[in-house]
């Protein structure tokens, strides 16, 4: 990313990537959650007839950011889009006036992107029918389109790194340490007993 090089590109890594370096931001959670959630549904035939997507868009406070989309399969309006911002876990309704997101520019899918064209900028208004060419405008067309299959980057198994006891325990120590320092400043405003 361009906070971690010398480089004025923000590069995205895939998700084995992510969990090898443990660190990343909005894309590397989205593409990680998408990638779940797309394993659950295909694999396992779990949530039903749903659609994913991975959404770049703007965000308040975050600003540039990336969500994943969830619809009912063939959905085109706003009911029963499910936005997850996959660093806080978070989801919302695109209906929910709570919802951080506030535009979407574009979104992906593993066979295509869409920009978004439409005047209407409000999640909660917009189509979201990525057939309707005055609203979305694919990149992939019949007339654009490689001639062979677009190959992923991604592993097709996440291997996952155990961790040792005593890292687990470094790990709970810090975390115990963190809420009693919270509860002691939380305390100390008060002017109560501390820990």
């Amino acid at each position: 990313d361009v906070f971690s090089s010398d480089l004025d590109a923000d590069m995205w890594c895939t998700s084995q990537e992510f969990l090898n370096i443990n660190a990343g931001d909005w894309e590397e959670h989205a593409l990680l959650l998408h990638n779940y959630l797309d394993h659950m549904y295909r694999v396992k035939g779990g949530f039903g007839p749903i659609e994913l997507f991975i959404v770049v868009g703007t965000a308040v406070p975050e600003g540039s950011t990336v969500y994943v989309m969830q619809r009912p399969r063939g959905s085109i309006s706003c009911h029963g889009v499910v936005l997850w911002n996959a660093t806080t876990g978070e989801c919302y309704q695109a209906t929910d006036p709570h919802c951080p997101l506030s535009d979407i520019g574009c979104v992906v899918t593993a066979h295509n992107i869409w920009a978004n064209v439409q005047t209407e900028s409000s999640i909660s208004r917009m189509s979201y029918d990525l057939t309707d060419r005055r609203s979305w405008r694919p990149f992939f067309t019949p007339q654009f389109h490689p001639d062979s299959q677009l190959k992923t980057v991604q592993v097709p198994h996440l291997r996952y790194h155990t961790s040792t006891r005593a890292a687990l325990g470094q790990i709970e120590e810090a975390v115990t340490d963190a809420i009693k320092e919270q509860a002691d400043d939380e305390r100390a405003d008060r002017k109560s007993t501390r820990l």
